[in-house]
């Protein structure tokens, strides 16, 4: 989609793929591997989209990953090594992102509490998994910088801590 110059275009051009994915995604509602698919298509659209477009409109785009996500039940059962573990924790770290761009500090926190509570507990088991693990490295980073510019710097040592140990600043 590089060859496309304007992000009209782009968004056209994601619309009809997300529109085809979505008949097969309608046809076959129980599978989930179609659902994961048409995660991984908005994922994309939202990757290729995210510079030509706002704050907002990028988090509803990141918003309909993580409700397509859900849909695949990939986080059913986390025992066996997947990697699309880092594409689910990926959006999240995305929001968070997004979210701290805007100094939503509320909305971080959120997103922060899922990426620990869902995310950080799939690296324990599959800490091998360096993609995964920058998304949450990354979602620690943005977390505890938002937190300690906030004076909130009781509730940023831990998390800046931590990402200290893994050699980020």
């Amino acid at each position: 989609l590089n060859s496309y110059d304007s992000a009209v275009e782009k968004k056209n051009i994601f619309g009809k793929i997300i529109a085809a994915i979505d008949k097969s995604n309608d046809v076959f509602s129980d599978s989930p591997e179609i659902a994961l698919i048409a995660a991984d298509s908005v994922y994309h659209k939202l990757e290729g989209l995210k510079k030509e477009s706002k704050p907002q409109e990028n988090l509803a785009n990141v918003n309909e990953v993580i409700s397509r996500f859900s849909k695949t039940n990939i986080l059913k059962d986390t025992s066996t090594y997947d990697e699309s573990y880092a594409w689910v924790c990926g959006a999240y770290e995305t929001r968070l992102k997004i979210n701290y761009e805007s100094e939503n500090i509320e909305d971080v926190l959120k997103d922060f509490k899922t990426i620990n509570n869902i995310c950080l507990p799939i690296f324990e088991k599959h800490s091998f998994d360096f993609y995964l693990h920058s998304k949450i490295l990354k979602a620690y980073q943005h977390t505890g910088k938002l937190l300690f510019e906030k004076d909130r710097f009781q509730e940023a040592k831990p998390i800046l801590e931590y990402t200290s140990r893994w050699g980020r600043k």
